[in-house]
């Protein structure tokens, strides 16, 4: 389990990495970290999950345009509306 302390630095590393364009941000964590690759790994998966929940949102979750409206009462799997 991660401390207080060691935390802070993981939030502020991933918040500074953020603030450099997409294309320098590796060359960036590597600097930052220098020798310790536990907290590259740390700051690197927080840049990926961040990456891959920007785009969470680019994808419409209905397929084809098909935008049925779901009318009360209406199941989705085992959902009811």
């Amino acid at each position: 389990m991660m401390d207080a302390s060691r935390w802070d630095v993981v939030k502020r590393l991933f918040e500074a990495a953020l603030g450099h364009p997409a294309a320098t941000r590796a060359s960036f964590v590597q600097t930052a970290c220098g020798a310790d690759d536990e907290l590259r790994r740390e700051v690197e998966s927080l840049l990926a999950a961040h990456a891959e929940a920007g785009s969470f949102a680019e994808h419409p979750p209905v397929a084809n345009g098909d935008r049925t409206r779901l009318q009360p009462g209406a199941r989705v799997g085992s959902y009811e509306i």
